[in-house]
């Protein structure tokens, strides 16, 4: 079993990006693809506590391929 330290509330989400990402000055549009995401139950995203500063994307069982590539693709537009 593995157990995964993160969350699928955008609000936290969107804390959890900006901790992990402080250099990016994010902002509630600028994360609106992958919030967006999270609300839908499609990702969760991991808390930087836990995970050395990193915030890691879990796809959950409704994420599809389409999903996953416009993760990616948010953030290759960072």
């Amino acid at each position: 079993m593995q157990v995964n330290f993160s969350t699928n509330n955008a609000s936290t989400a969107f804390e959890y990006l900006t901790k992990a990402l402080p250099s990016m000055n994010l902002t509630k549009e600028s994360t609106k693809p992958i919030l967006d995401l999270v609300e839908a139950g499609k990702i969760r995203i991991g808390d930087p506590f836990m995970y050395g500063g990193k915030a890691p994307v879990y796809p959950e069982p409704s994420c599809t391929q389409e999903d996953q590539q416009a993760v990616m693709d948010w953030l290759h537009n960072l």
